[in-house]
């Protein structure tokens, strides 16, 4: 399983792989960490991601944005929003987000994997 984050905040990054690795301990998995959406496409043209987690708001292109463009040569990823604001939930269904995942939520990724 090829899972991506991608959250402009370092601090944050740090925390998303912590959870990550606590839930999915001992699973087969690679990890890919981004600071921006445009790192994460950049990246996304040479290899793809099974899981996509995204921070709504970002400098440069936002999640959402960034959403859209994997969309248009994905739509198999499993694509999850991560934002500290519940008023952006609607937008995920835009472009068929999985999950819609509250930054203060503990634990983090517990819904995501459960589907």
């Amino acid at each position: 399983m090829r899972i991506a984050i991608c959250d402009d905040e370092k601090t944050f990054l740090v925390k998303l792989k912590k959870d990550i690795s606590d839930i999915l301990n001992g699973s087969d998995y690679e990890l890919a960490e981004f600071q921006s959406g445009e790192s994460l496409l950049f990246a996304y043209n040479e290899q793809k991601y099974d899981i996509i987690i995204l921070d709504i708001e970002m400098n440069g292109i936002n999640g959402l944005d960034t959403a859209r463009e994997i969309r248009r040569c994905d739509r198999s990823a499993v694509m999850a929003f991560l934002t500290s604001y519940e008023s952006f939930a609607v937008q995920g269904y835009e472009v068929k987000a999985e999950r819609y995942i509250l930054k203060q939520q503990s634990p983090i990724f517990r819904p995501i994997w459960t589907m």
